[in-house]
């Protein structure tokens, strides 16, 4: 924990020697020094990483991750840089009585002279399910015995003996996986989890440090804004998918080229000016993996003609649609087509409020249109189940 930071892990690429005696100056005082002994330390010029207060009696770990030191001194600062870690095998002799050696209390037989690490359980597996995966447990005792279990089976079911994980509904969304490891002679399991990824991602969006919550639609003020994009979701490598953003700005009649932007990164702002008064921006907001692909809308206008629709959530939609419609008492015309063109909804209103049954409507991309006196206005649409 270099200068109470988090664990760090340093390298060295030599073989760590020592047969000189070593001063040690002490709280930076020339005048207060300590001397060790020759042959009592290891000397390691690390190549990659640092030394920093803190880190003493980090342990010193050789080719086959045996501890053979521990962090005694060394020159502070970044790579490359020189540690000293007193011998292990040094205190295990110790002064040859139990109140000086290491041996008396970590073995009872004067035979053995070194212990290899023990391997610790994790679950292996993929971080992403689509359909199906086996997970199993690397490193566990052997003859141990292992229960799985799903920390939502709404989402994924696991077999309790086999780990055979399996995707329910076409579900998207984090789920935790829990293996209960009983090991020979044990009364009371151990357990480990990991989380992963089922189905495909989606993101959640923002406006100016704000939830875009339902709607996905907000009037502002000219100036400066940012929409954020919340992304949640693996590939089938574990690395976080992209998020791609096209902004269409409409203006006047006039709908203008849209531009393109993308990033990997888990939170993304994009930052841009809206100039004049009558501006509106469409934005839509995709992300993939290899399980599928989420889509999202967003609108954001300095139109001070608010438009009929005032909201259309969730999007996406499941079993249903929710169109809130400018309260004026305007009858309106609310169609629904599908990506083919087709009309799946059509209704008049003089509503504020409809609800649009799309639980038997098959997952899509649709178009929503709105029609009034001398007023028009789409949307985009995503239903999935």
């Amino acid at each position: 924990h270099p200068a109470g930071d988090v664990m760090k892990v340093s390298t060295f690429n030599a073989a760590a020697n020592n047969a000189q005696p070593i001063t040690f100056g002490l709280c930076n005082n020339p005048l207060r020094t300590s001397v060790s002994p020759a042959n009592t330390h290891w000397t390691a010029t690390i190549n990659s990483g640092g030394l920093l207060g803190g880190s003493s009696g980090g342990p010193l770990l050789d080719q086959n991750g045996r501890v053979v030191g521990q962090l005694h001194g060394g020159v502070i600062g970044c790579a490359p840089t020189q540690s000293h870690s007193g011998r292990f095998d040094v205190s295990w002799d110790g002064g040859g009585t139990a109140q000086t050696q290491l041996s008396a209390w970590l073995s009872n037989d004067p035979n053995v002279m070194q212990v290899d690490p023990l391997d610790i359980p994790q679950i292996a597996g993929p971080e992403l399910v689509c359909t199906s995966n086996t997970y199993s447990v690397a490193g566990a005792p052997a003859g141990s015995s292992v229960t799985w279990t799903s920390g939502d089976v709404s989402k994924l079911t696991i077999n309790s003996s086999t780990g055979l994980a399996s995707r329910v509904n076409n579900s998207d969304g984090s789920v935790t996986l829990t293996a209960s490891i009983l090991s020979p002679g044990t009364c009371n399991p151990g357990t480990i989890t990991k989380t992963i990824w089922v189905g495909s991602p989606y993101a959640g969006l923002g406006l100016d440090g704000s939830t875009l919550c339902c709607d996905y639609w907000r009037y502002v003020e000219p100036g400066v804004h940012t929409l954020t994009v919340f992304r949640y979701g693996k590939t089938s490598t574990g690395a976080n998918t992209n998020v791609n953003i096209k902004r269409t700005r409409r203006m006047g009649g006039t709908t203008y080229t849209p531009t393109y932007y993308n990033s990997t990164a888990n939170i993304v702002d994009h930052t841009w000016a809206i100039v004049h008064y009558g501006e509106t921006y469409y934005f839509e907001i995709t992300t993939s993996n290899t399980c599928g692909t989420w889509q999202g809308y967003a609108t954001v206008t300095t139109d001070q003609n608010s438009p009929p629709i005032v909201s259309a959530y969730p999007n996406p939609a499941n079993s249903e649609l929710t169109v809130k419609l400018k309260d004026d008492g305007q009858l309106r015309n609310v169609v629904l087509f599908d990506s083919n063109q087709q009309i799946v909804y059509s209704a008049d209103t003089r509503e504020k409020s409809i609800i649009i049954q799309t639980k038997n409507f098959r997952d899509d991309t649709y178009i929503l249109r709105v029609t009034g006196l001398d007023e028009s206005r789409t949307e985009h649409v995503v239903i999935k189940h």
